[in-house]
């Protein structure tokens, strides 16, 4: 059973959205570090037209959670 986004965005992950927050955590400190994720989440970003990560996630969860896994295999 694939989760379905309530969201426009063309991607579709089968994970659910508690998962992929937790995902998307690992990679982010995994990237940045514990002590700099948070800002992070709530730092403006080129990759989301100057919304935040957290703003992007809120709409489209699979669009940040794509970012960050292009990011983490080289793709920045």
């Amino acid at each position: 059973m694939t989760h379905q986004s309530n969201t426009d965005n063309p991607v579709n992950f089968p994970i659910s959205p508690e998962n992929m927050r937790a995902r998307c955590e690992a990679l982010i400190i995994a990237m940045v570090g514990k002590e700099m994720s948070h800002k992070w989440w709530n730092g403006a970003n080129k990759a989301f037209g100057g919304d935040t990560p957290e703003q992007m996630y809120s709409v489209a969860p699979s669009v940040v959670y794509a970012y960050l896994m292009k990011s983490a295999e080289g793709e920045w």
